[in-house]
């Protein structure tokens, strides 16, 4: 019986704080794309608040630290809606303007189904999913994509022959000792 590889699945990330375009591309099938709101508090008032600081008798109370950990919070839950999209994806580029893009990478790094699927992280300005679903699309079929994706699977024959050898050598020595 012969197995039949499933074609690779190579998704674009656009994301900022607001939201997120994720473009999945499967063979030669049209991309589908997908919004996803963030629903982040970016300004946040909280019931009589009135200073930056309150008062109880000599000691300055900050709420600063309570602002950051909502918005860390909330910004895992985001991170986690988006790979639960794309953790099927073989290859993956992200964009976006600001510095979630970067956090999103390292997020990505730090989930261990996700190492090697990264081709490349880059600016993009806002746009519109139309116009970023042809962006991912001309991306993944060009020159770029090709070279990166050969480098790695060269990587990895030599790791895996590298591996091979290493294993090869330590049962020799076992029974030779």
């Amino acid at each position: 019986m012969k197995r039949v590889k499933s074609p690779d699945i190579k998704t674009g990330v656009w994301i900022d704080l607001d939201n997120a375009i994720v473009v999945k591309m499967a063979g030669e099938k049209e991309p589908v794309v997908t919004e996803i709101d963030s629903s982040i508090e970016t300004r946040v008032r909280f019931p009589g608040e009135g200073k930056r600081f309150a008062r109880f008798g000599n000691t300055f109370m900050n709420d600063e630290e309570k602002k950051e950990r909502r918005l860390h919070q909330q910004l895992v839950k985001y991170y986690k809606k988006i790979v639960s999209l794309i953790e099927d994806s073989g290859y993956l580029c992200i964009y976006g303007p600001g510095k979630r893009k970067l956090e999103l990478q390292h997020y990505l790094e730090n989930e261990s189904h996700f190492h090697g699927r990264l081709m490349s992280c880059a600016n993009a300005g806002k746009v519109k999913a139309t116009h970023f679903a042809g962006k991912v699309v001309s991306y993944f079929g060009g020159d770029e994509f090709r070279e990166i994706r050969k480098r790695k699977e060269r990587i990895k024959k030599w790791c895996c022959r590298r591996v091979i050898l290493t294993l090869s050598y330590s049962k020799l020595m076992g029974k030779l000792c």
